[in-house]
């Protein structure tokens, strides 16, 4: 899973979320999802839960856990646990930095880049 797919992925989770009304909130244009800040605490993570805090009116803590319930036993991810205030620390499964590899491999020169253009909006 890169992290594209992860950020999608979350993403439809609060997507179904405010679907099935658990959250009343605008869902987001898209989620960021970056290495944890510090080792052992997941391959990634995200602090969509306290973005969306204030908007929900709940703590931030509940938002994750309402989103972790919808993440775990997605495809990909082996684990999500709920760190601090509220972020979401992601450890993807076995074969998921296998496929990353096997991506950044046939993207080449072109993995990483951009859409947008240095100037461009």
């Amino acid at each position: 899973m890169t992290p594209a797919e992860l950020s999608r992925t979350v993403l439809r989770s609060v997507r179904g979320a405010v679907e099935e009304q658990e959250l009343s909130v605008a869902v987001p244009a898209r989620i960021v999802v970056q290495p944890p800040p510090r080792p052992g605490c997941g391959d990634y993570a995200s602090n969509v839960a306290l973005q969306l805090a204030q908007q929900a009116g709940r703590p931030a803590r509940e938002v994750a856990e309402i989103l972790r319930k919808r993440l775990s036993g997605s495809a990909g991810i082996a684990r999500v646990e709920i760190a601090g205030p509220g972020f979401l620390n992601f450890t993807l499964g076995d074969g998921a930095q296998v496929a990353l590899v096997r991506e950044v491999l046939a993207r080449g020169d072109g993995y990483g880049e951009g859409r947008l253009r240095a100037g461009a909006l």
